[in-house]
């Protein structure tokens, strides 16, 4: 039979791992203690020479392990975020405690007359003229009261707005309005589309030169 402490240490260590995976913030004298204290004595009562602490137990020291352990707080939002000068921008803000304790929201380095409100988890902005092109980078932050992670994320102001191309007129120099944007009810890739607007160009050509004829 194998035996002695060549076996007894890789069982050891096996199970030492799997508390430090139970709870990442435990010490090497906590995880310790907790082998100790769920091992199953053998030979005389308490620890002796011949057998240590006795022989662990798996199960019982894991779910300590487990029972004992605070996880993290999750924070999630976007990365990148597009700003555009006049718009009202509103980034959400989503963070959850394993353990079902509270969390705690902060914000920091945000954007000239940003406000931040904890309650609903928005980070509320409107960009003007003087933040054309800029980026800035806010740091959200979430605790659970032992925990505390952070999250970095981007915004880009840009131009315009979301749709940055409004409908555009074409003029003649001498006759006015030629036409405006048209809605043929066509699409790039339908049956109807070459033919439809085809005649379209045919049409405008004609015209043009109707009118220059006159």
């Amino acid at each position: 039979a194998i035996s002695g402490t060549s076996m007894a240490c890789p069982h050891v260590a096996g199970l030492a791992a799997l508390i430090k995976s139970a709870n990442p913030a435990f010490t090497p004298a906590e995880i310790q203690g907790i082998i100790n204290n769920n091992a199953t004595d053998i030979g005389a009562p308490g620890f002796d020479t011949s057998f240590g602490n006795g022989v662990i137990n798996v199960e019982a020291a894991v779910n300590e392990a487990l029972l004992s352990a605070n996880f993290p707080p999750t924070l999630l939002t976007q990365d990148t975020v597009d700003a555009f000068v006049d718009a009202p921008l509103e980034i959400s803000i989503q963070a959850t405690d394993p353990e079902g304790e509270p969390v705690s929201l902060s914000a920091q380095n945000l954007p000239p007359r940003a406000i931040f409100d904890q309650i609903s988890k928005k980070l509320a902005w409107t960009p003007e003229p003087a933040d054309l092109y800029q980026s800035y980078t806010v740091t959200f932050s979430a605790s659970d009261g032992t925990h505390n992670i952070t999250k970095d994320v981007v915004i880009n102001v840009k131009q315009g707005s979301l749709n940055p191309n409004p409908p555009s007129t074409n003029l003649d120099q001498n006759h006015g309005p030629l036409s405006s944007t048209l809605g043929l009810g066509c699409s790039v890739g339908s049956p109807d589309f070459s033919s439809i607007c085809g005649l379209v160009v045919i049409f405008l050509v004609t015209l043009v030169g109707t009118r220059k004829r006159n």
